[in-house]
């Protein structure tokens, strides 16, 4: 009777020698289930890869709008502003805009102006900007 026990082990230990239904089911949705968060990760990273380009884009259209709309002080403040500028790199606008600032000195005498250079893009129907802030002291011959 051990000897007939025996045998039935030996038997049943070499027909098992593949995965059953269960084995592959699960390990498939444990494979599904890890390149899934592989997918989502990658279409993170191209979208921070994609916004990151556009704003070093619009840094060098800053700087090129800059170097052609130079503010000459030796002229009227007012010829410091400039409006819509999209001529430098499709897609990506460069404007400038002068605002007086009431210094607590003298309100009589603004000589103080705060600058906003601003460079306008679209990206998916969202309007973004980048933007500079920066003030001057400018006080003009009479």
């Amino acid at each position: 009777m051990r000897w007939l026990l025996r045998k039935r082990r030996l038997r049943m230990s070499r027909n098992k020698q593949g995965l059953t239904l269960i084995e592959v089911i699960l390990a498939a949705g444990i494979l599904s289930m890890c390149l899934a968060g592989m997918l989502v990760c990658l279409t993170r990273c191209m979208a921070v890869m994609r916004a990151s380009k556009r704003y070093h884009e619009a840094v060098k259209v800053l700087g090129m709008g800059d170097m052609k709309h130079a503010p000459r002080l030796d002229k009227s403040i007012k010829e410091i502003e400039v409006t819509g500028d999209s001529g430098m790199v499709e897609g990506y606008t460069y404007s400038r805009f002068l605002e007086a600032e009431e210094t607590p000195f003298d309100p009589e005498e603004d000589h103080i102006y705060m600058i906003r250079t601003r460079v306008t893009w679209k990206d998916r129907n969202y309007e973004k900007y980048h933007e500079v802030v920066q003030y001057l002291y400018h006080v003009e011959d009479k």
